[in-house]
């Protein structure tokens, strides 16, 4: 038996054609039998929604982000780099955010809630309530019917009995009907929030220390009852 030193032994895995690799997140489980045909339930109620003109929005919570002066991955025109701190210490943080989209694939609009409460179902449904208010009443005057769009885990998950009476509860107070289609388990990229309103936010924050609340960028947030907001088009 010959021994070889690390640099001999690197070389001939190469040859070999092996390389340094990371794992690869692909595998989503086994597929239920009905995927395909909640998919196309979705695809048919979203289209009949958006046919008669009433309000269509897709919802989910964005992870949850460390205000303080830590740094972001990513990288931006700069003069000079922004100086962070070493170590992304929960202790070293003004607050962690909790970010709820409410994005209209209508209209093309989004509408973000930033809470620094943790991701609860009332914070799901108090951001639908909130854009209902703002913008909902005032784009689609008086409907009577929505239509959301949400995965089937976390806070607003199909099997989430709080979800449900939150729900409820906002139906009862503006006398309209709600329906909820979940998407599959497991499918939550092809929820148009996903891409449509939490990939433009991603690209707008890389290489941005969210040091304050009040200085998440963009800087056009406004404050209100101790939620952020900001209206913009994906």
């Amino acid at each position: 038996m010959k021994t070889i030193c690390h640099v001999t032994n690197g070389r001939l895995l190469r040859e070999l054609k092996f390389s340094l690799k990371t794992n690869v997140k692909r595998l989503t489980g086994p597929p239920h039998p009905d995927r395909d045909r909640q998919f196309r339930w979705i695809g048919k109620l979203r289209g009949r929604f958006l046919r008669v003109g009433a309000p269509v929005i897709s919802t989910d919570t964005k992870n949850s982000v460390l205000i303080g002066n830590f740094k972001n991955p990513g990288v931006r025109w700069r003069r000079q780099a922004d100086v962070v701190n070493a170590h992304d210490f929960p202790g070293d943080a003004e607050c962690r955010t909790m970010p709820y989209g409410v994005y209209d694939p209508g209209r093309n609009r989004g509408h973000v809630c930033v809470s620094t409460s943790k991701d609860t179902s009332e914070q799901a449904v108090n951001s639908i309530r909130d854009w209902c208010r703002r913008y909902g009443r005032r784009t689609y005057g008086s409907w009577k019917r929505l239509l959301i769009l949400p995965d089937s885990g976390g806070s607003n998950g199909c099997r989430v009995r709080l979800w449900k009476r939150e729900l409820q509860r906002f139906a009862d107070e503006t006398g309209r009907t709600i329906t909820v289609a979940h998407y599959p388990r497991g499918a939550s990229k092809w929820n148009p929030v996903e891409d449509r309103l939490f990939g433009p936010i991603s690209q707008n924050w890389k290489g941005c220390p969210r040091r304050s609340l009040g200085g998440l960028p963009p800087v056009s947030w406004s404050t209100s009852n101790g939620r952020l907001r900001r209206d913009f088009t994906c």
